[in-house]
């Protein structure tokens, strides 16, 4: 789902970014023209965390020998500070921290769509 969503909103910003910068009668056909553009960066990059995502995660439920939302806060920490390293510690350790961030309000959303589901399937 995050990953789905993370697209959707680069694909979204690259079309309102090629309207704003076309000129005033060719606003939709600039961000058009602008989204095809950027739209292989924008599949590389989706590609590239996906991928280290989930590797990350599958060796962390190796690791720890069950699944939980703790494999999945620390894949994106981990994930976070890798695609960073290149500009430097102290950059790569603040992805990192926002990617630990990110995946726990994900992890705490759909721990409570679980126990909502599980509480309406009890008044049936």
């Amino acid at each position: 789902m995050c990953i789905r969503d993370r697209s959707t909103w680069g694909c979204a910003f690259y079309f309102f970014k090629g309207m704003l910068n076309s000129p005033k009668k060719e606003r939709f056909y600039g961000g058009i023209v602008h989204l095809k553009r950027r739209a292989p960066i924008l599949g590389g990059s989706f590609a590239l965390w996906a991928g280290l995502f989930s590797s990350t995660e599958c060796v962390m439920t190796y690791m720890r020998g069950k699944e939980g939302a703790i494999n999945m806060i620390t894949a994106g920490f981990i994930t976070g500070g890798v695609l960073a390293i290149r500009a430097g510690f102290r950059v790569a350790f603040r992805n990192a921290l926002f990617g630990g961030i990110i995946m726990s309000m994900i992890a705490l959303v759909e721990h409570g769509m679980i126990k909502y589901q599980k509480l309406s399937l009890i008044h049936i």
